[in-house]
């Protein structure tokens, strides 16, 4: 307001000075220089004045720059005649034009140029002169012979230039078509000295517009964003400003309910974090893509990544923000599954090395448990040896345990699958004298059974079902110190839930066996490791076992398409087991072993090992128990033997080195013999030879270390089919 005074200050100075110097007032001569200096009668100073304050209201008054033009058309039109007017905007360094307002009862081309040539426009003559014109019908013909006038020749044109900074940003005009006496150099003067305010008016205006444009576009930057963006004061760390993306990171449907509300101090759920950012922020002024977790609205965490500078007042902090929680679970995802690869890589040397050392700890074993058998069989019950020999043979039947552990845990234990319920399973290990032992150890040990299982069949190795009890119960035993209860239970479940049928025998079912126990429990950190060899959180030295309790556990629960659960806290631990239930009938038990039911009659044993002393060994036991016998060391001395002699029955080795193995044997033995018998012998399996040769006519598989009772019995069996 205070430069319009000034303006108008001037104006009124000018005139007062013109009358006393007794200057004429300045003619509407073509193209002459109208300036502020010519004089202005009172009755135009008055217009002035009024036309002045309406622009400068109508600037604070209007809302876009179409309104403003309109404001000024309107206003100049109480002075002047404004029936063909416009407002032209130029940009001298682009070369543009465009005309933003206009009204015209003939010219309707006001199509904005983007080649603007000053010289080729009356537009562009007010441009160039930075000065006022007023041109006559005369002049203007002249210029159309001479120049050329786009559209339609005005009677008479009338045109200002709109200067800012002396720059001129546009052109105010006006013309008519049919009165070439309409203005004059008095209205020229007019729309001259309220030229400077216009352009002022309209320069603030557009300045306001593209303020305001910008704040919109920075404002719907900001609330759109797709990262979080924040501004938060201190120390407290609420939030002052947030975007919609901030405020959903944090649990809150939308910024307003956030604002004011949610304090990243208080949220940060690591205080050691919290503390470090402090720090940064202290001595650097800033955090630079700082990891750190939140607590949302819900009380669920979400992984933020910050950066934020300081303000000069260091009164708030602004900054970004980027949800990395999803990036954070895959991370410990892939970290999850790298240590499992890593474990399985563990696991799977330890299996080979295991493997390999339990297989030729098995062939040793052959003789320490079956020699003593064959010496037995010639004492009396009262010799002074029996005792000694019994206690070898004891030794190597627990040496025999252990590799076999060894074995489960390589997963190359050769096992026989039988059809068994699970509940008789559990009452037999409950009467096992390994566990009556554990019993009469803990006599404050309080055993609680419930076998609900309805469906209780599996198809199963009995040994290593039994061992996986034994293992569970004996580690509850020691986690309740033989004080406390022990629970065992059996049930049916469905498979992953599921859907009800009416049909009950189309549902797959689980039978369950859990151990649970009272005792402290197992720690978080552990759970992941308790199915690892020789883990434990034992004091070494208070414990029993060999440290492949739980691992024999789960590689027999995998080796029978099962499962194993843990649930551990403070009121203990329960182990479940899973097993596929079984439609199967159950394999007959043998409850007697008689030496007498099971003697040859003369058949002729083929007995093919690499190993001297298992050939030995299964040779004696075979001619004491009344068959004819023959071995031979390797797989191609089998096949000739085979071409040369019958035999009843092959006990073929599965593994022999150097040579054919057992399949390869078998294989050319059937060739010669399509229906010769034969029992596939192995310390561990090799699964698909084995599979293979029970599929081409093999009776059945018989485990290493073998007893004189399972050899016996096997090869009665295989006979008699």
């Amino acid at each position: 307001m205070q430069r319009l005074n000034n303006l108008l200050d001037t104006l009124f100075m000018a005139d007062r000075n013109s009358k006393e110097q007794g200057q004429q007032p300045c003619s509407h001569a073509s193209e002459k220089e109208i300036g502020v200096g010519c004089h202005l009668s009172p009755n135009h100073a008055e217009d002035v004045n009024r036309v002045l304050y309406a622009i400068a209201d109508a600037v604070n008054a209007t809302q876009d720059l179409d309104a403003l033009y309109r404001t000024i058309h309107q206003v100049l039109g109480t002075v002047i005649d404004v029936t063909n007017f416009f407002i032209a905007i130029v940009d001298q360094q682009q070369r543009t034009l465009y005309f933003p307002y206009y009204v015209d009862t003939v010219d309707e081309d006001f199509s904005p140029l983007t080649d603007f040539d000053p010289q080729a426009s009356l537009t562009g003559l007010v441009v160039t002169l930075k000065k006022p014109v007023l041109l006559h019908r005369s002049e203007l013909q002249e210029r159309v012979l001479r120049e050329g006038i786009w559209g339609p020749v005005p009677f008479i044109w009338m045109g200002v230039p709109l200067l800012i900074r002396d720059e001129v940003i546009g052109v105010i005009a006006v013309q008519h078509y049919t009165d070439p006496e309409i203005y004059d150099a008095a209205d020229l003067r007019l729309l001259t000295a309220i030229s400077q305010q216009t352009a002022i008016a309209i320069d603030r205006k557009r300045s306001l517009q593209q303020l305001k444009r910008s704040e919109e576009t920075y404002r719907n930057m900001f609330l759109n964003a797709p990262v979080g963006l924040y501004r938060v004061n201190i120390p407290d760390g609420i939030i002052e400003e947030c975007n919609d993306a901030m405020a959903e990171m944090l649990g809150y449907g939308d910024r307003n309910q956030c604002i004011g509300q949610y304090s990243l101090q208080s949220g940060l759920l690591d205080l050691g974090a919290r503390q470090k950012m402090a720090e940064m922020i202290a001595l650097e002024g800033e955090v630079k893509n700082f990891e750190v977790r939140f607590r949302r609205k819900d009380q669920t965490a979400a992984w933020l990544r910050l950066s934020a500078k300081i303000d000069k007042r260091k009164q708030r902090l602004e900054g970004v923000a980027e949800d990395i929680s999803d990036f954070k679970a895959a991370h410990e995802e892939k970290l999850a599954l790298q240590e499992k690869l890593n474990r399985s890589k563990r696991m799977e040397a330890l299996g080979l090395l295991a493997g390999g050392v339990a297989h030729d700890l098995n062939n040793m074993l052959s003789g320490i448990i079956n020699y003593p058998a064959l010496m037995l069989m010639q004492l009396d019950k009262d010799h002074e040896l029996v005792r000694p020999i019994k206690a070898v043979q004891e030794s190597g039947k627990r040496i025999a345990m252990v590799v076999d552990d060894l074995l489960t845990m390589a997963r190359s234990a050769a096992s026989v699958r039988e059809t068994h319920s699970l509940n008789t399973l559990v009452e037999e290990y409950l009467a096992s004298p390994e566990c009556l032992s554990v019993k009469a150890g803990n006599p404050q040990l309080k055993i609680a059974v419930q076998l609900s299982a309805l469906r209780p069949n599996i198809s199963c190795s009995p040994v290593h079902v039994r061992k996986c009890l034994m293992n569970l119960f004996t580690n509850a035993v020691e986690a309740v110190a033989g004080k406390g209860q022990i629970s065992i239970t059996t049930s049916n479940q469905l498979v992953d839930g599921n859907p009800d049928t009416k049909d009950d025998r189309l549902i797959a079912e689980w039978v369950t066996v859990e151990v649970g126990d009272q005792g402290r429990g197992i720690a978080a950190k552990d759970i992941e490791h308790i199915f690892e060899p020789f883990y434990t959180r034992k004091v070494m030295g208070n414990h029993s076992g060999t440290g492949l309790g739980l691992t024999v556990v789960w590689n027999t629960m995998q080796d029978h398409q099962g499962k194993v659960l843990v649930a551990s806290g403070n009121e203990g631990t329960r182990f479940t087991l899973l097993f596929p239930a079984s439609d199967q009938a159950m394999t007959p038990l043998i409850l007697h072993f008689d030496p007498e039911s099971v003697r040859g009659s003369g058949e002729t044993i083929l007995v093919v090992d690499d190993e001297v002393q298992l050939r030995d060994i299964a040779c004696s036991i075979l001619t004491a128990q009344g068959y004819h016998t023959y071995h031979a060391a390797s797989g191609e001395e089998a096949v000739a033997f085979i071409r040369e002699k019958e035999v009843h029955l092959v006990l073929l080795d599965m593994l022999m080195d150097p040579g054919w193995n057992g399949r390869r044997t078998y294989e050319e033995i059937r060739k010669i013999k399509p229906q010769q018998k034969a029992i596939i012998v192995s310390g561990y399996s090799e699964g698909e030879d084995v599979n293979a040769c029970i599929s081409i006519g093999a009776g059945r598989f018989l485990k290493k270390p073998y007893s004189l009772e399972h050899l016996c019995l096997a090869v009665r069996e295989e006979l008699t089919k």
